[in-house]
């Protein structure tokens, strides 16, 4: 793949980051003119009464170990969800591998 991000959709992209001093996390952004990934930001305060930063909109995910544990959930809460709408009688996406 040649692009260092994963396409959510038109206006939205992911990007991993794994770094061992902070672990996995997602971070959310858009894809910009030249095909590079520009991080969304949000402003956040990290400790009560020092004020608020502006950061990057991410989602961590603990070590490399946690991270995989935390996605394995989530894939099998999406299995299930699947399993449950097609058991309903609903027709699931076609893009959907399961």
């Amino acid at each position: 793949m040649s692009e260092d991000f994963i396409r959510v959709d038109q206006y939205t992209v992911l990007k991993v980051d794994v770094s061992g001093q902070y672990g996995v996390k997602l971070i959310e952004g858009w894809e910009g003119r030249d095909g590079d990934f520009k991080p969304n930001f949000c402003k956040r305060e990290f400790k009560k009464g020092t004020g608020e930063k502006n950061v990057p909109v991410s989602i961590k995910l603990g070590d490399r170990n946690t991270a995989v544990n935390v996605l394995e959930t989530i894939l099998l809460e999406l299995k299930e969800y699947g399993a449950q709408l097609y058991s309903q009688g609903e027709q699931l996406d076609q893009d959907v591998p399961f």
